[in-house]
């Protein structure tokens, strides 16, 4: 399911709750072009949801008993009865609703209301993944996966510094920010009870801390791993007709594709990149081999006006939190595909169980120890950030020191797992929640698109496997073997094939050696001539392309330094010359990074200045 907007309110609060409802749809439908799908109400409780773009599968996102209890499914809902399956869930809701979350996995939002307590439950999934936000507007309560919508309804909105600033130098906003002050991310693995207007509790339900990290060998894992990936896989499946897996030449599309041929899913495969790329060269190989129905997305947006078209349809679903330049292809793709296909499986989140990021724990690899966040907020955060001299002197961060503040605060209390277990939870709830969680909240609205690896049963086992299993993919490539043997046999991109090291193969990993060197060379290239723009794994449009934009209109007058709503931010004539820089193509790729984000912003606040 779509999307939703939700206004809770004490009794007296009615009618402000429900004029404040009314101008939510509206705003809905004005700035996203939908009107509700369905509505419902209860003791103090308004609930309206909206229907995803293209695919409407599955099409039981709710469902009301005669007790007038119900209940409404947001995002990818997984459990034994199907996905998505209302009834059931309601029924099994009877008497406790909080027990939900031993029933489902997956990524989504749960609502649920019991007018015999007047209470309504909001349930996160267990890592936040699912975007929603929460704010309080004369003493209603309004919770929405769309923070532009809220902001929407806001009569004076501010733009949150620290949010704005985390977006423009680092394309995502972290921890429970929006880019407006007094709105806030609703957190990760949490049951919220909601009464008369008001939280009244939020109870964590998901506790990664007391999980049994570096207790599982490869041989103990693989079984149950191959169990839990193949379970959520079948159920997110159940019912399509028609399901499409992203497969290029890395392991974590290959275990999805093994994982869906182990299951008999039938399935059809895809691939993004120019003819020449090893990733488009290998995956159609592999769908030879197993004779799969394989389609390759070459197709780019050449000029301006396409690009720009893209950016406008694309914008509504991201809140104006992700790079519109950076998603507008992916928007086309997944758009494109939703027509053909009833849902899409990809391999997001699979590189936990190879230990990713761990480079940085060397050479002290599951050490029982604090964790040097110093160093972790430094290489992975802080690294990222563009010219900090834009922006003027009280706006900017010390990002290194912003992201060690806000990772010793996520890590606390967990000073005696292993570090590897600490990385990982870094990870997960810092930055797959708010970059892999923004694209996956802004597809969902397209059309499901989930990757088993991030479904909580699969991702349990991947966390609990020792660390010396899991460096050096030791463990996917077990997995691969024991799963499709094969489908491990076919070379990578690399040219070496997925199978475990041994003795007897070792020759087979020539190749494997001889891209590595490649790939250093390449990399260092790369940093000097890229010709691409975007991270998120579609095709990068070409700059070029970009840098032509400023012959659209539009571009031109929202980035005229004097009319820019964001200026406050910004030491105004280094903007300037920054910007005149930008317009006679003299920006490097990394630079349109920055002019990308900031072309969002504006764009944000200008969409929401025009329905005032």
């Amino acid at each position: 399911m779509g999307g939703f907007i939700a206004a809770f309110f004490p009794g007296d609060e009615e009618g402000r709750a429900r004029s404040l409802f009314d101008r939510s749809l509206s705003a809905w439908e004005r700035i996203r072009g939908q009107r509700p799908a369905w509505n419902l109400g209860g003791c103090g409780v308004l609930v309206a949801g909206f229907s995803r773009r293209v695919s409407d599968y599955p099409r039981s996102p709710w469902a009301r008993d005669e007790a007038g209890r119900w209940i409404s499914l947001h995002g990818s809902v997984l459990h034994e009865g199907g996905p998505n399956a209302a009834d059931r869930l309601l029924r099994l809701a009877e008497g406790d609703a909080a027990r939900l979350v031993e029933e489902v996995d997956g990524f989504y939002n749960i609502l649920h209301h019991d007018p015999a307590t007047g209470e309504t439950l909001l349930v996160t999934d267990h890592l936040g993944s699912y975007h929603s936000y929460v704010t309080e507007i004369d003493g209603v309560l309004l919770v929405s996966s769309s923070s532009m919508i809220l902001a929407a309804l806001h009569g004076r909105r501010e733009l949150d510094p620290v949010g704005a600033y985390e977006f423009l130098a680092t394309g995502t906003i972290y921890g429970d920010r929006s880019l407006f002050r007094g709105i806030r991310k609703t957190p990760s693995a949490t049951v919220h009870r909601i009464r008369q207007g008001r939280i009244h509790s939020a109870g964590r339900w998901w506790d990664y801390g007391a999980l049994p990290f570096s207790s599982l060998s490869t041989g103990e894992a693989v079984g149950p791993f191959r169990e839990a990936a193949g379970r959520v896989t079948e159920a997110y499946c159940d019912g399509a007709e028609r399901p499409l897996a992203d497969l290029t030449g890395g392991y974590d599309s290959r275990c999805v594709l093994a994982i869906c041929l182990d299951r008999g899913i039938p399935l059809s495969t895809v691939v993004n990149g120019p003819p020449e790329s090893a990733d488009v060269v290998i995956a159609g190989r592999i769908a030879d081999h197993f004779g799969l129905e394989h389609h390759h997305n070459r197709r780019l947006a050449e000029t301006p006006e396409a690009v720009w078209e893209q950016v406008r349809e694309a914008h509504p679903l991201t809140d104006g939190e992700y790079d519109l330049l950076d998603y507008a292809n992916t928007f086309r793709v997944h758009s494109d595909y939703a027509h053909r296909f009833d849902l899409s499986v990809v391999g997001s989140g699979g590189e936990v169980a190879r230990g990713y990021w761990w480079e940085l724990l060397m050479p002290g690899i599951g050490k029982r120890a604090p964790l040097d966040t110093s160093r972790v907020a430094e290489q992975r955060y802080a690294a990222v950030a563009g010219d900090a001299t834009l922006y003027r002197p009280e706006v900017r961060l010390d990002l290194a020191h912003h992201f060690r503040t806000l990772f010793d605060g996520k890590l606390q209390g967990m000073a005696e797992l292993p570090n590897t277990a600490q990385m990982d939870w870094l990870y997960l709830e810092v930055r797959m929640q708010r970059w892999q969680g923004r694209i996956g909240s802004s597809t969902d609205q397209i059309w499901p698109a989930l990757s088993p690896f991030l479904c909580r049963a699969p991702l349990e086992v991947a966390l609990c496997i020792r660390p010396e299993d899991r460096v050096w993919n030791r463990f996917i490539r077990h997995f691969l073997a024991d799963t499709n043997r094969e489908l491990a046999a076919l070379p990578l991109e690399n040219g070496a094939p997925a199978l475990p090291r041994r003795l007897s193969n070792l020759h087979l990993f020539l190749p494997e050696l001889l891209s590595l060197g490649r790939r250093a060379v390449g990399k260092a290239v790369r940093t000097v001539t890229r010709t691409g723009y975007g991270e998120n794994g579609g095709e990068a449009l070409h700059l070029p392309v970009l840098r032509a934009l400023w012959r659209e209109e539009e571009v031109r007058e929202l980035l005229g330094v004097e009319r820019m709503r964001s200026r406050e931010l910004f030491d105004g004539a280094r903007l300037a010359a920054w910007l005149e820089r930008a317009a006679a193509g003299g920006l490097s790729a990394g630079e349109f990074r920055q002019f990308g984000r900031l072309l969002t912003l504006e764009r944000t606040l200008r969409n929401l200045e025009s329905g005032d």
